[in-house]
């Protein structure tokens, strides 16, 4: 009848740079966080029926680097694969008969949920130093998603917000942390009824936020580091011209030991302004 079911459990996941051209104060990227090696990191279920599908992913206790250096050459590697495989499927042409396309269900209804639990997210400007500033975000986040031909709805319920400016390596944090933002809660929800328009509704009960000069530095550090920085040219990194040694006219130089004096600098007479006695 075209159901089916699948489900995938991870434990402790790890993902690190080992690029050798990067410097970088330490290589992990992904974990599970300490002291909770023996639960299960990711957890997968998904179940496809006759009404629809339903999926629920699960993520507790990680540990997530967020150089947005290294996340978006991640994120490029899997887009290439993307297309790469896009392009692959493209040019194999599969006939499908008519028998067969019927008996395939299409799938009206789509639920997802999707529940974060006590991660810890750092987000930081500079890799190579242990002890640059730093921004980390701990929270429980709770995703519902659902859509229908009728209407789409999202729900999203987020659990003690908290965000800390400290260091970047945890060692050395000690007595060098500051509170960014206090535990909050915020509460979202999306609704769009066919095709009318969407309706947005965010809740927050409280929020306090804690600002120092400090804290405004660190912001703008880690957010500067946000978008890639643009590409140099050669020209521009070289202390010397490029072009010291090419063949150039004596006359294109300009030197100043070549230039001619102006005849008429040469005919103006020069005033003397000592006095010669006479009348």
């Amino acid at each position: 009848d075209g159901s089916m079911n699948a489900s995938v459990k991870l434990t402790n996941c790890t993902l690190d740079d080992k690029r050798q051209t990067i410097q970088k104060a330490t290589p992990r990227m992904l974990e599970m966080k300490q002291e909770y090696e023996r639960n299960v990191m990711v957890e997968a279920s998904y179940k496809q029926g006759r009404d629809g599908s339903v999926l629920d992913v699960a993520v507790r206790d990680i540990y997530l680097c967020a150089s947005m250096e290294f996340l978006l050459t991640v994120a490029d590697i899997f887009l290439k694969a993307n297309e790469q495989s896009s392009a692959a499927l493209r040019s194999k042409q599969t006939a499908v008969t008519t028998k067969e396309q019927a008996a395939a269900h299409p799938v009206s209804k789509m639920e997802m949920h999707v529940l974060v639990k006590n991660p810890e997210i750092v987000f930081v400007a500079d890799l190579t130093r242990g002890d640059a500033p730093a921004l980390v975000v701990t929270t429980q986040c709770e995703v519902c998603i659902k859509t229908s031909p009728e209407a789409q709805k999202m729900t999203a319920s987020i659990n003690n917000l908290h965000v800390r400016a400290c260091p970047f390596l945890q060692e050395k944090r000690k007595g060098n942390i500051t509170t960014v933002l206090l535990p909050c809660d915020l509460i979202f929800q999306s609704t769009q009824i066919g095709s009318g328009p969407q309706m947005i509704e965010i809740s927050i009960k409280s929020l306090t936020l804690k600002v120092s000069p400090v804290i405004i530095n660190t912001v703008i550090t880690i957010t500067s580091a946000l978008s890639p920085a643009p590409e140099t040219t050669e020209e521009g990194n070289s202390p010397t011209p490029l072009d010291l040694w090419d063949y150039k006219e004596a006359k294109d130089l300009n030197m100043w030991f070549l230039e001619e004096s102006d005849k008429s600098e040469q005919n103006n007479t020069v005033t003397n302004l000592v006095p010669t006695g006479e009348n």
